[in-house]
């Protein structure tokens, strides 16, 4: 079913996030052995044939369906808005 694939796709996407452990962080950076965090979810996405994936957080973000808190489950995506950091 197209459900299915698309779990099985996420799934993959995960364990390509997984493979990356241990890379190093790099500000812009999407892959294959550097990362910042949208990069990474850039990255592992489009690997596991996710095509429409954003490259920055901000329009990965406006991208992303919106859920009430209490609807969240493992595994979901969340964007803080109330400023950012980056660590260099």
């Amino acid at each position: 079913s197209i459900l299915q694939e698309r779990r099985t796709r996420i799934e993959q996407g995960l364990d390509i996030v997984r493979d990356q452990k241990g890379d190093a962080y790099a500000y812009g950076a999407d892959g294959p052995d550097r990362f910042d965090c949208s990069g990474l979810v850039y990255y592992a996405f489009r690997k596991a044939g996710f095509d429409h994936v954003p490259r920055t957080s901000s329009a990965q973000a406006r991208h992303m369906n919106r859920i009430d808190r209490r609807d969240m489950r493992p595994r979901d995506f969340v964007f803080f808005y109330d400023g950012a950091a980056t660590a260099e």
